[in-house]
């Protein structure tokens, strides 16, 4: 096969596309929207799932599943003997001093070697070392490239300026790559975390680092766990309070990242890889018909020479040509797609903005179309490369298709449908899951709720009599600010993470081993917390202003603590001790709360214990979260708050803020990602199933419109002519919704771990998506049955 015949081809098969635009069009606009969708969702698959960290050899890079804590951290790196080197970080804010508030900076508390475990070198300067992470080290930090630039002046000699912050004066001493991210801790500013703080830095209790390690060359993950199985029983035999059943479970660092998002991305490419065949089904129907219709053509040069593998040559020409068309036309909806893709999940599903239509995604649209037109294009060529060269130019200008043929295009709308009916249903099955989440009862009342964090500088606020008075005096002057009901702090907001649990004994209970006690949730809580959120109180009193740091400490418990750790019996007037403290101090339980499902709409409530915040004393609770319950709208609130807290500390900034429903909406926001995009792909898939069965059932129309034209001369009426094309579409539908619905309850474990109070075979979806479906078929194949039932039988026979 020459170039020159291959340039014929392209040439002779442009101008048959071009002198049928009708056909020509439908046929790229199917392609374009199968195409689009799988290029967009191959770059998040891409950019999430498939692209490599950015650091130097990132396979080798592990995270620890847990938390972690520096001297854990420290003794694994000296101790092991498969893994280069243990680090960890945390995220941590950075206040810069300003007017009117503080600005914070977003940046993280690293150990010493992180960076080098990271693999990461600096642009400017130095990175911390291990000698930047111990007693007495001086207070240095490396900032970010974009740091660097828009406060430094992108000076060449940063890396000996220092830079003041609310909480002090840092040297800073590198600049990091541009574009550098610690995973799950992005930022400007990383300071070493002994400097910071210390007693986090020494306690080997405080799990509170992400923890990373780089094996060695070589080495596996299974010789990397036994390893740390082995130093983690040393030191529960050394520490065996803090230690006691301490894990260390390693998983690669990238599949850790993408844990959550993996399951929904890749149910997701295989619902658009679901579009993408039924948007080749339907071109194969109409290259099908076209190749009917096109008969005798086919024969005149099969009679003048042409063989059957040059007659196939030319029809796959043309196919890949509209393939190839189609793909030109699936990247710019691909690439419009991808943008909402990105607007719709960014917050929910990690790299998403690094998301770009680059080579590798160039390379995948253009081979899934090379591969579409070859494969789509393969049976109309066979077809028209097998038929007999007498028969069809006798039959003259038209010729009636065979049965068999018939019944393969019925077989095609057929899949059409048992394919849109399988993304129906799991989209069904996801809508029911959400809209039964939304109605669960959060156990307080969340309409007209503001809320804003207040995190402290531990410098200045180091004594806690003078931190309860910041936070009393801000509560005292929004409660002042016209339209406010009520107003609280708390130290842990339902739906927002970093939830502190800590081990409690319960005093008469029998004693139990250091380091097996049972763990509550710890919330600090100003008075009128339960009245501000509404929160029920179910038995017993409220916290109160008289509960003070001078007066016996109380606290109240959650319906789930009475359920758990006081065995349904009534706990007011026993007393309960933090397991640490020293020395211990009793605290009585004044009453019991109702439950707040603040983990998740679809997750119990967790035991808990509320203490008053002036009772607080441990130094490293610096940070409250404020609600605020007004008649207005929370957003009008915003700047008058800010005001109200610059009155009181300029250097103390309002952040996050955001109304409360806005906070339990994003508790299930990776529902509505999930949700969204699915949708939109079944309803894709439900419109070109239409397409499709109207495009079969109008070509079987012009195709039988002589028998029509008898079947009425016979004294058919209007009803039996439609009763006989509607029940031709009806039964592929059922055929298809028969074997669609068969599909879906073979692959519902693949949602069935994402819904919520709806089982993955809900009768109720699959009978909705059926009746649906077939509605469908009913309305698609109604044209072209009037149009059939309108048939003149003169006019009919005359033109046969």
């Amino acid at each position: 096969m020459s170039l020159d015949s291959v340039r014929l081809d392209l040439r002779y098969a442009a101008r048959r596309l071009g002198r049928a635009p009708a056909f020509t069009l439908a046929a790229v606009a199917t392609l374009a929207l199968g195409i689009g969708a799988n290029t967009a969702m191959f770059s998040v698959v891409r950019a999430v799932l498939l692209r490599p960290l950015p650091y130097p050899e990132p396979d080798r890079l592990l995270r620890i599943r847990r938390g972690s804590s520096a001297p854990d951290l420290r003794d694994l790196a000296a101790q092991t003997r498969t893994c280069e080197g243990f680090a960890g970080y945390r995220p941590q804010f950075f206040d810069v001093p300003g007017e009117p508030l503080a600005e914070r900076l977003d940046g993280a508390l690293v150990t010493g070697d992180a960076f080098r475990v990271l693999g990461v070198h600096p642009a400017l300067g130095r990175l911390l070392t291990v000698e930047d992470d111990r007693a007495g080290a001086e207070k240095v930090a490396v900032v970010s490239d974009s740091f660097w630039r828009g406060r430094m002046g992108a000076d060449p000699g940063a890396a000996s300026r220092t830079f003041r912050f609310v909480t002090g004066t840092y040297r800073v001493v590198g600049v990091l790559p541009p574009g550098f991210e610690l995973p799950e801790a992005k930022g400007d500013v990383f300071a070493a975390q002994w400097p910071e703080s210390g007693p986090e830095a020494e306690a080997r209790g405080a799990h509170t680092l992400y923890g990373i390690a780089r094996l060695r060359p070589g080495v596996t993950l299974e010789q990397a766990q036994a390893d740390v199985d082995t130093i983690a029983a040393r030191l529960a035999k050394l520490y065996p309070v803090e230690n006691r059943d301490r894990q260390y479970a390693l998983v690669p660092l990238h599949a850790f990242l993408v844990r959550d998002v993996r399951p929904a991305l890749l149910l997701l490419f295989g619902a658009v890889g679901f579009v993408l065949v039924i948007a080749a089904v339907n071109v194969v129907n109409l290259l099908l018909a076209r190749a009917a219709d096109r008969h005798r053509e086919m024969a005149i040069r099969a009679s003048l020479g042409a063989g059957r593998g040059r007659i196939l040559r030319q029809l796959l020409v043309e196919s890949v040509l509209l393939a190839t068309i189609g793909g030109a036309a699936g990247l710019v909806i691909g690439g419009w797609a991808l943008g909402l893709i990105v607007a719709l999940g960014k917050d929910q599903v990690p790299a998403l903005e690094t998301v770009r239509l680059d080579p590798w995604v160039l390379a995948f649209t253009a081979s899934v179309s090379l591969l579409t037109g070859l494969l789509f294009g393969l049976a109309p060529g066979l077809q028209a490369a097998g038929r007999s060269v007498a028969p069809s130019l006798k039959d003259g200008v038209r010729a009636i298709d065979s049965p068999g043929r018939d019944r393969m295009r019925r077989l095609l709308v057929a899949s059409e449908i048992a394919l849109s009916v399988v993304l129906l249903a799991g989209a069904g099955l996801l809508l029911r899951s959400l809209n039964r989440l939304q109605s669960v009862d959060p156990g307080f009342q969340p309409e007209r709720l503001l809320t804003f964090n207040l995190t402290l500088p531990m410098n200045p606020y180091r004594d806690v009599p003078r931190r309860t008075l910041f936070f009393e005096t801000v509560l005292d002057r929004v409660r002042a600010l016209p339209g406010v009901t009520a107003v609280a702090a708390t130290s842990e907001l339902p739906f927002d993470p970093g939830k502190v649990p800590q081990n409690f004994v319960i005093e008469g209970e029998p004693d139990i081993e250091p380091g097996r006690e049972p763990e509550v949730m710890s919330r600090a809580v100003s008075p009128g917390y339960l009245h501000t959120l509404g929160i029920p109180l179910r038995r017993g009193r409220d916290l109160e202003a008289m509960d003070t740091a001078n007066t016996e400490p109380v606290g109240l418990v959650n319906e789930a603590a009475v359920r758990a750790l006081f065995h349904g019996t009534d706990p007011v007037g026993r007393r309960v001790a933090w397991a640490r403290a020293t020395p211990r101090v009793w605290i009585r339980v004044v009453g019991v709360a109702g439950d707040v499902r603040g983990d998740g709409l679809d997750a119990d409530d967790t035991a808990a214990l509320y203490t008053p915040l002036a009772q607080e004393s441990r130094v490293w609770r610096t940070w409250a979260n404020v609600a605020v319950r007004s008649a207005l709208p929370p957003s009008t609130l915003t700047d008058a708050i800010k005001r109200e807290v610059a009155g009181v500390d300029k250097d103390v900034p309002v952040t996050r803020v955001r109304a409360m429903e806005e906070l339990m909406e994003g508790s299930f926001a990776g529902r509505h990602f999930t949700l969204a995009l699915l949708g939109a792909f079944a309803g894709v898939a439900v419109l070109l199933a239409g397409i499709g069965i109207y495009g079969v059932m109008a070509y079987a129309v012009s195709r039988r419109t002589r028998e029509i034209g008898l079947r009425m001369a016979l004294g058919a009426r209007t009803r039996d002519v439609l009763r006989l094309v509607l029940g031709q579409a009806v039964t592929v539908a059922l055929l298809g919704v028969a074997v669609g619905v068969a599909g879906a309850l073979a692959l519902r474990r693949i949602v069935a771990g994402m819904l919520f109070g709806v089982g993955a075979g809900d009768p109720a979806t699959f009978l909705t998506v059926a009746v649906l479906l077939s509605l469908v078929a009913l309305v698609a194949g109604y044209v072209p049955a009037r149009r059939a039932a309108r048939v003149d039988p003169a006019a009919a026979l005359r033109a046969e």
